[in-house]
């Protein structure tokens, strides 16, 4: 009789701790997917902010730009010194000097 109420507590231990440790790996799993759902909606947030920006760039910035042809061709102009200008930079302190006084 004791022998067989031994045998039953150890087996209801043992299920005890078996639960606890589903219970706990259930509980990491939980928050390692509310982590990931928090991160995807982040990562969706800043992509919609990108993207709004792209929008307001382009209609605010470019066409205006690309309506005014004396805007456009100065712009032009500036951005081939520029090309230029950054195309001779060396890893030298004295070439980005030179660069960045022009």
């Amino acid at each position: 009789m004791a022998r067989d109420q031994l045998e039953k507590d150890r087996v209801a231990a043992e299920t005890k701790r078996q639960k606890e440790q589903v219970s706990a790996a259930e509980k990491a799993r939980l928050e390692e997917t509310q982590a990931a759902a928090a991160k995807r909606g982040q990562t969706s947030t800043e992509w919609k902010s990108w993207v709004d920006k792209q929008k307001w760039m382009k209609t605010e910035v470019i066409e205006v730009i690309k309506a005014d042809r004396n805007t456009r061709t100065t712009l032009r102009t500036s951005m081939r010194l520029m090309t230029r200008n950054l195309g001779q930079v060396t890893n030298a302190r004295e070439t980005v000097l030179r660069v960045v006084s022009l």
